[in-house]
């Protein structure tokens, strides 16, 4: 059996793959078993702002309602993906795998996942795990890290909602303006980015320790236990290191809330 340039698509849930290859060995026919490691390829899968590109699963029929995922790759946000070994049964509504992640574009993903808009340099590594059951996608504790030894540079924007509901000219209102300040030209040394569900709710953990690539319209005031904005036009202060640690909770409908914001300053 032979596809070539299918496609699929569920407007509902904005589910979208094309570009999809297919030759499919059926040796015991009328059984319906396939050979093993039957290759199925396709050039484009999305799902909202998710994008991922030339997919490729070695897969086998075992009967007629079950069927092994042997092994899977992809490219997404720059890097690529490899997949475990998985198998679907009918009837079935409960399911777990994990997605090795090589060499992904931080700032790409911070945007596809919806955060904020952001470019950059910089990659992670890790393991997402996640599982499905009754109708919902998990992920369960997965991690990102940045290559060991190897930075990168990011320029955030689109961070107006962090300072949503806290009281202008608190404390707490400023530190997190000097984070969003920070954000917008920002070298680290290392990145970590943890993944996890949180009853309906996917949080983000993203952890820095690096500097602002250029002054910041900022000033210490002893008398305000902190930093406040200058006026424009100063020279604002040259911080030699602000580490960030920030999570982003993103409910399932896709708005955004974000929540415990901490920075250490130096």
């Amino acid at each position: 059996m032979a596809v070539a340039d299918g496609g699929i698509s569920m407007e509902a849930r904005k589910i979208a793959v094309t570009g999809i290859e297919a030759a499919i060995q059926f040796p015991d026919l009328p059984r319906i078993r396939t050979a093993p490691a039957q290759n199925v390829r396709f050039a484009r899968a999305a799902m909202g702002a998710i994008e991922m590109t030339d997919g490729r699963f070695d897969l086998q029929l075992e009967s007629a309602d079950t069927l092994l995922v042997e092994k899977g790759q992809l490219a997404w946000c720059g890097g690529k993906v490899d997949t475990g070994f998985l198998r679907l049964a009918a009837g079935r509504e409960d399911y777990s795998v994990s997605l090795y992640c090589q060499q992904l574009g931080l700032s790409r993903l911070l945007e596809q996942l919806g955060a904020v808009r952001a470019k950059g340099t910089g990659t992670l590594n890790g393991r997402i795990p996640i599982a499905y059951q009754q109708g919902k996608i998990h992920v369960d504790d997965g991690f990102l890290f940045s290559t060991p030894g190897e930075g990168g540079h990011l320029q955030i924007t689109g961070t107006e909602v962090l300072t949503r509901g806290i009281p202008a000219g608190t404390p707490q209102f400023a530190q997190v303006e000097l984070a969003r300040e920070a954000l917008k030209d920002y070298t680290y040394k290392w990145a970590k980015l943890g993944l996890a569900s949180e009853g309906d709710d996917f949080v983000m953990r993203l952890q820095f320790d690096g500097k602002p690539a250029k002054p910041l319209p900022f000033v210490y005031k002893k008398e305000f236990g902190g930093f406040v904005r200058m006026e424009a036009g100063g020279p604002g202060s040259v911080f030699q290191g602000i580490g960030l640690d920030i999570n982003l909770r993103l409910p399932l409908n896709q708005l955004l809330q974000y929540k415990n914001i901490v920075n250490r300053i130096q």
